[in-house]
């Protein structure tokens, strides 16, 4: 949908622990103004419906601001009501009200 099938490399994966089992979380940091991040978004979706169980938290991230009045926001494809979401978006437009809060 963006100009063919391309590999995706997320940013972070962070290893924890939960009830002596290891859980990876896969985070992507992306800044809202480049044009792929719908295409990113819909394809951490996809892999989430195939390999989401094997993860924690499979998240899409963008900070606005900067300093100390910076903001994180973002959305984890692996809670099933966001992953719907994903799977139907169409451009970066779309994308952009799935961003949530996330608190310090």
């Amino acid at each position: 949908e963006h100009g063919g099938t391309k590999g995706f490399h997320p940013d972070l994966l962070l290893f924890r622990t939960s009830n002596d089992r290891m859980i990876i979380d896969v985070l992507e940091p992306h800044r809202p103004n480049q044009d792929d991040t719908y295409a990113k978004a819909k394809g951490l979706a996809q892999y989430a419906e195939k390999y989401g169980g094997d993860f924690g938290q499979l998240l899409m991230l963008q900070v606005e601001g900067s300093g100390d009045d910076a903001a994180l926001f973002g959305f984890d494809v692996n809670d099933p009501s966001i992953r719907k979401r994903a799977l139907r978006l169409r451009s970066n437009e779309d994308v952009q009200g799935l961003f949530q809060p996330i608190s310090r």
